[in-house]
């Protein structure tokens, strides 16, 4: 399959829709009671830094060097694709444990942690094997399921909605600091993103940009509906938008609770997958060509110890380490990229 006839703009969907699972389905993580206030600036704090950062990215990176990285043929490449391989399986682990803590939260009758996280990789191993083409098109789908849910949610809610549960806080740039230096303010889905096979200087930035900054509004948007209808106990809440998934109704009808955590299953699907694809493609330049099959096994493998290692470190810890690890792995890019220019 050629990639290189895949628009930038066409993984906007996919981009939009990982970036923003965390919206609705939050780690589960203890409580933070910040505000919506709070969660506003963070979320714009955030935006405007990792756009600033990903526009410097990608002036300094050029696509001959993305590619000499993706082949794994020089021993500098092979460094840092193992750091992002970590990076990827880590958040893939992450991801893994929410999804299956998510399901277990919102079922009645669970089923085994072990059987519902194997169902959940063996689908995600289905995406990735059939090609980023094949998981941008199920993006789409996923998208518009997405959006389309956000506003049934937001329409079954705004009657209970009360001006006066909103909250102002005189601390509020303590508390926005503290949200977003404890939150996941550098995506690892970024760094999947950058190893796809597709000339990223045509659009790359923009999509980029234009996906962190959507998010960033839409997480935005869910925390000050979050506290118009729950007041002070939003953030006090585990689950709070599916508390409000569980409260709304429209007319007659009640409890759409069944139909949102559907939609929200098949994004943290899709972001699981988008995850794995990025650790599939980092331990693809590791490894030799005789051995090209073993590459989605190992990613697997590193996905699950991923898991082991985020289930075994305390609450909220997760997220950061998180982005530390991205926001080195895209340092060590930058300076791949700057090594190899001089050399060349």
């Amino acid at each position: 399959m050629k990639y290189k006839n895949l628009p930038s703009a066409r993984l906007f969907p996919l981009l939009f829709v990982c970036l923003s699972a965390e919206a609705v389905v939050k780690p589960f993580t203890l409580p933070d009671r910040a505000p919506a206030q709070a969660a506003v600036w963070s979320e714009l704090l955030c935006a405007a830094a990792v756009c600033t950062a990903l526009i410097f990215f990608f002036h300094r990176v050029s696509d001959s060097s993305l590619r000499l990285l993706r082949t794994g043929r020089l021993k500098q490449a092979k460094a840092v694709l193992a750091w992002i391989a970590v990076s990827a399986s880590f958040a893939g682990g992450a991801c893994l444990v929410t999804a299956e803590r998510f399901y277990r939260y919102v079922s009645d009758e669970p089923t085994l942690s072990l059987i519902t996280a194997a169902l959940i990789l063996l689908a995600a191993t289905y995406a990735v094997s059939r090609g980023v083409l094949t998981m941008t098109r199920a993006a789409g789908a996923v998208c518009v399921l997405f959006l389309m849910g956000a506003v049934l949610l937001a329409a079954s809610s705004l009657s209970s909605a009360r001006l006066e549960n909103l909250m102002f806080s005189d601390d509020i740039l303590r508390k926005t600091l503290r949200r977003t230096a404890f939150g996941n303010w550098l995506p690892a889905e970024l760094l999947c993103f950058i190893l796809i096979k597709i000339p990223l200087k045509q659009g790359g930035s923009k999509c980029a940009c234009r996906a962190v900054a959507a998010s960033a509004a839409f997480f935005a948007v869910s925390a000050v509906l979050a506290e118009l209808v729950l007041g002070e106990q939003a953030g006090a809440l585990m689950q709070p938008m599916h508390t409000l998934a569980r409260l709304g109704g429209l007319s007659v009808f009640k409890r759409f609770d069944a139909l949102h955590v559907g939609i929200w299953l098949l994004v943290l699907l899709l972001r699981q997958a988008f995850l794995l694809y990025g650790t599939r493609t980092a331990v693809r330049g590791l490894l030799p060509d005789r051995w090209a099959s073993f590459c989605i096994p190992g990613a697997i493998a590193l996905t699950l110890a991923g898991a082991f290692a985020c289930s075994a470190l305390p609450q909220g810890s997760a997220g950061v380490l998180s982005s530390f690890a991205t926001l080195s792995a895209f340092g060590a890019v930058l300076l791949f990229s700057s090594c190899t220019e001089v050399g060349s």
